[in-house]
């Protein structure tokens, strides 16, 4: 999948911030087998590993869902990516 289709147009995003959002949206495509892509950002920080805490709005088709994610840079490229449990579990 290429950035094109993983940020919406229109969706503003950072130069700094770009890389952790596009491997959050790899991850979750991963993880779920669907082709989410960013529609929406709610938030991004500085989080306690020295990455980013991001709150997105990830939509396939008609599905949409609001994600947390915590993303370091291993460097070289690399990412480590956590997704935030949400509902009731």
């Amino acid at each position: 999948m290429s950035e094109e289709k993983i940020i919406d147009d229109g969706v503003e995003v950072s130069d700094t911030d770009k890389p952790f959002v596009i491997a959050a949206v790899k991850y979750y495509n991963n993880e779920k087998g669907i082709n989410y892509h960013l529609t929406n950002i709610q938030n991004i920080s500085d989080n306690d590993q020295g990455g980013k805490k991001l709150k997105l709005v990830l939509c396939s088709g008609d599905l949409c869902e609001m994600k947390t994610f915590n993303v370091t840079d291993n460097g070289n490229g690399e990412f480590s990516v956590e997704a935030e449990k949400s509902g009731f579990f």
